[in-house]
């Protein structure tokens, strides 16, 4: 064989080569540019709607709870349809919880009728800041139905609640949270499909050491919880 010929054939096979180091390169460049974009649509989507924006601080919150007015037949068909999610909240404590510290507080949830909101006060699952998990139960014909707190969505915990108006014929709930001692953590609960979901978050930073009133727009800092860390 001659040496064009060879020369030939180097060329055929460099041109070879050349094309499918082309061929990966460009492959490899579509899947970096897809892995890229996949990981901005996360971060997008877990920043948005519920952190990276806020709502107005409700002027009804309550952390004084008065509790719900119920009969001794109505305390035993919530404490009935609270044992389930109560087992898996205590799974760990030991002693169980008390039911004597449990402080409650009746509510109007529009249409779909009266209910009664629980602080599971001095439970074992209560944080180190003092934020106790907080359920929701709607009265029914024949007991009380957990509408948050039984599971299948975020649990809140706190020490302050609030009912306020929305644009539906379903109250919003509004929770609030110690974060530190000076910032507090509002977590706003939309009814949807059966139950109360998280619709927003917000965290309320003390203008001053002496803030007397959370619930003043006067006296905190509003920020979206996107810029700050969720309760302890």
């Amino acid at each position: 064989m001659s040496s064009r010929s060879l020369l030939h054939q180097d060329d055929c096979g460099a041109l070879y080569s050349a094309t499918i180091r082309t061929s990966y390169n460009s492959i490899a460049v579509r899947i970096f540019s897809a892995i890229i974009v996949i990981l901005l649509s996360g971060a997008a989507v877990s920043q948005s709607p519920q952190e990276s924006s806020t709502f107005p601080i409700p002027n009804n919150m309550i952390d004084l709870w008065r509790g719900a007015g119920l009969t001794g037949s109505e305390a035993k068909l919530l404490f009935d349809g609270m044992a389930p999610m109560l087992r898996e909240l205590e799974k760990y404590c030991d002693p169980k919880y008390n039911y004597e510290n449990i402080a409650m507080a009746g509510a109007n949830f529009g249409r779909l009728g009266k209910g009664v909101i629980v602080l599971l006060h001095k439970s074992c699952s209560c944080g180190a800041t003092g934020n106790c998990p907080i359920l929701v139960y709607l009265r029914e014909k024949n007991g009380y139905r957990a509408i948050l707190g039984d599971g299948r969505a975020h649990q809140p915990y706190g020490w302050a609640y609030g009912v306020v108006n929305s644009k539906t014929d379903v109250p919003d709930l509004v929770f609030g949270s110690h974060s530190s001692s000076n910032l507090v953590r509002l977590e706003l609960y939309r009814y949807s499909n059966g139950q109360f979901a998280l619709h927003g978050c917000e965290f309320l930073r003390s203008r001053s050491e002496s803030t007397i009133n959370w619930w003043n727009p006067a006296e905190v800092i509003v920020e979206p919880c996107v810029k700050q860390q969720p309760p302890q």
